[in-house]
């Protein structure tokens, strides 16, 4: 197989990844039916524990999407991306591949499983099937000389609005850091959490909470960070010897080929 790109290129053009490898967590022999215990800390009861994690270049060369709507909370069907590595890293099927550079915006219609906070020392933590991420905004200023400038901003949650709390009533547009916030892990990785906009109230403890109850429905726009399970490799059978044009053989790193479907639900991120 000739080598349509070099090493040069990968390192140059690569988008940067973080590689993780998957095994099968023993717990899913352990308890006895062959499947995951929904218990187990080792792997949150997905049955896989992902381990080892690197971070590496890579280039995204094609891709396949399934734009198509196919259920009424406005998921997607997932897309795929092939990618190539360099040889020294052998993806295998079900490891996760995140792009870390790249950012996606979508949006859902849930209903609301966390419980309500109650005291300030509370959490309300809602996990979404895919992270909160923020999301790094460049916007042009205009200023008094007409020059203008460049300012940065982060944004993660772009609109969150839900049903009045136990009705079927479409409330208003619930606004971060009053009625909610996102609380971020050592990977950058976000949860929802109603706690702020559940305890809130008027000073005199009288509540003026608009945050939606348990089983509530709310919808939600915010940025997420693309992840990726590798489902094919077919280019892992390369030699690294090249002998196209030496019959003698000479040393040369051939890239290693490897396809991603994009992961439709990453609650496997968080401990539940």
């Amino acid at each position: 197989m000739q080598p349509t790109f070099s090493v040069e290129q990968i390192q140059s053009q690569g988008v940067w990844i973080r590689w993780e490898s998957a095994s099968r967590c023993p717990c899913s022999k352990l308890n006895g039916r062959h499947g995951a215990d929904a218990d187990c800390t080792a792997c949150n009861g997905t049955g896989w524990i992902f381990h080892t994690p690197q971070d590496t270049q890579a280039l995204i060369q094609s891709a396949e999407f399934s734009p198509k709507i196919y259920n009424q909370n406005m998921v997607f069907e997932p897309g795929a991306l092939f990618f190539s590595a360099r040889s020294e890293h052998c993806p295998a099927f079900m490891d996760r591949i995140t792009v870390l550079e790249g950012r996606m915006r979508i949006s859902m219609l849930r209903s609301r499983l966390a419980e309500r906070a109650v005291l300030v020392t509370d959490d309300a933590l809602e996990t979404l099937p895919f992270p909160i991420v923020s999301k790094t905004v460049v916007k042009q200023s205009t200023s008094g000389d007409g020059r203008g400038g460049i300012d940065d901003y982060d944004l993660d949650v772009v609109y969150l609005r839900s049903v009045n709390a136990g009705t079927n009533t479409v409330g208003t547009v619930l606004t971060e850091g009053v009625d909610f916030t996102v609380d971020y892990n050592s990977e950058g990785l976000g949860q929802l959490n109603w706690a702020v906009g559940d305890l809130k109230n008027d000073g005199h403890g009288h509540s003026t909470s608009i945050t939606p109850n348990v089983g509530d429905t709310f919808t939600i726009t915010y940025y997420t960070m693309p992840i990726y399970r590798v489902i094919d490799f077919p280019h892992s059978i390369r030699n690294t010897m090249d002998k196209s044009k030496d019959v003698g053989g000479r040393n040369l790193s051939m890239p290693i080929q490897f396809k991603g479907s994009l992961i439709s639900d990453l609650r496997e991120l968080f401990e539940e």
